[in-house]
C-alpha cells in the first residue's frame, strides 16, 4: 500500500479465490478505519462461496460477525454459512 511515494504497508496471504476479499477487507480496516494490524486481523471475515453467472449469493462468514449481521444478510436473500473464526480462512500477513 502506497501513500504517494512512501510505502506504508505490505499485505499478503496464501490461498485461492478468497485472497482479494481478505486483502481488501484488511486494507480497509488499516487505512480506511485506522485500525492497528492486530485490530485489522481480528475483524470477522467472509468470502463468496459461489461464482459465475446464475450462481447464488452464498457467503461463508466468521461467527464473530454476530447474529445480527447473519440475520441481516439472510433477510436480503443471501445464503450464509457461519463458520468458526479462522476456521480454514488462512491469515493475512501485514508488514507496516
Amino acid at each position: 500500500m502506497w501513500d504517494g511515494d512512501d510505502l506504508r504497508a505490505v499485505l499478503g496471504m496464501r490461498g485461492g479465490h478468497q485472497q482479494p476479499q481478505y486483502l481488501m477487507r484488511t486494507a480497509w480496516e488499516l487505512f480506511g478505519r485506522g485500525a492497528s494490524p492486530v485490530e485489522a486481523q481480528d475483524v470477522a471475515r467472509w468470502h463468496s462461496k459461489a461464482f459465475g453467472p446464475g450462481a447464488p449469493s452464498a457467503i461463508a462468514l466468521e461467527s464473530t460477525a454476530g447474529p445480527e449481521v447473519v440475520t441481516s444478510l439472510r433477510s436480503r436473500g443471501h445464503e450464509v454459512e457461519v463458520v468458526e473464526p479462522r476456521g480454514g480462512f488462512g491469515p493475512v500477513s501485514i508488514i507496516v
